[in-house]
């Protein structure tokens, strides 16, 4: 008896598939599906998990929920020794345990003859002793007398979580496409026969984003809002979850989000499955995957989704 693998869609005996982990083991995935073949799962593990896993975002809230490298599973934890001069963030790796802080930046501003020197650096990192000495190296370099200088502080809160995932990431998308494509394969079988799927299959296979996959993974001009009752909101920001469903106007879409964290891109995305409007009468299904308890919810009642295009304001 033969089946169809949905990544490379060959005819391949049943003994060529085994279970395929929907979230990577190593986030603490625990829903599988049966329809990817050994050869395209292997795949899939190099190009798309890989690079997931070893993501600075991903690395981070990995350490953070205890979910770093199993043994002899090769995933290398790159936060250990991460420095990246562009960033506005730095992360320091101690006793295992990873937490990050704002990078300190210098910048002088001269007007009417007055010189200013600003100095913006993480809470943890101004005490009283770094303050010290930076208000004698200012003395030093502009060749007055500390008590000459004066001193004042502003605190501002940076949203850490926003600064650092501004720019989009295609280890993540590449990533929640592989998890709607497979989970979409297998809740919406007609989807398998799309043309949109063969595009998923092969971009996810080859690792490659295309712009035709760019724009159905991650298309800035659709927005979705859901709801649910409180109690399926609380299950689903327990764990990573997809939302698989049909949007009016819009086709079929999916949303996965990664973590048990608020709902902000990239570890949240919003893809687009199908444009067609067979497609835009199927029924809400989430799928929750609890990686603290460890267990997996279906829910398919009490939970709408609707939806549209934002198209650009014509001058």
């Amino acid at each position: 008896m033969n089946s169809v693998c949905v990544i490379c869609f060959e005819n391949k005996p049943l003994k060529e598939f085994n279970k395929e982990h929907v979230f990577p083991e190593t986030i603490g995935g625990r829903l599988c599906v049966h329809t990817v073949c050994k050869s395209c799962n292997w795949e899939l593990g190099k190009n798309i998990d890989n690079a997931f896993l070893n993501h600075i975002t991903i690395a981070y809230f990995r350490n953070v929920h205890g979910l770093n490298r199993e043994k002899n599973r090769g995933i290398k934890n790159p936060l250990k020794h991460y420095n990246q001069p562009d960033d506005d963030f730095y992360f320091e790796f101690r006793n295992g345990q990873i937490t990050k802080h704002l990078k300190p930046k210098k910048k002088v501003v001269t007007e009417h003859g007055v010189s200013r020197v600003e100095y913006s650096m993480d809470e943890v990192d101004f005490t009283e002793g770094k303050t010290a000495n930076l208000i004698q190296k200012v003395a030093n370099d502009f060749g007055v007398k500390k008590e000459e200088i004066e001193f004042r502080v502003d605190k501002n809160y940076y949203p850490s979580e926003q600064r650092l995932f501004l720019a989009p990431n295609n280890p993540l998308i590449m990533e929640a496409a592989k998890i709607a494509h497979e989970l979409a394969s297998e809740h919406v079988p007609d989807y398998v026969s799309t043309e949109v799927s063969k595009i998923y299959g092969q971009a996810l296979k080859n690792g490659v984003m295309s712009k035709q996959f760019v724009v159905m993974a991650s298309n800035p001009l659709l927005w979705v809002t859901i709801s649910m009752s409180k109690i399926h909101w609380e299950k689903a920001f327990g764990g990573h979850f997809v939302l698989i469903s049909g949007v009016e106007g819009v086709g079929l879409v999916a949303v996965v989000k990664f973590f048990n964290t608020a709902l902000s891109y990239p570890l949240t995305q919003l893809l687009i499955l199908s444009l067609e409007q067979t497609f835009m009468h199927i029924k809400p299904t989430l799928i929750v995957n609890d990686f603290i308890e460890k267990k997996v919810e279906y829910l398919n009642q009490d939970i709408s989704i609707s939806g549209g295009f934002r198209f650009p304001k014509s001058d």
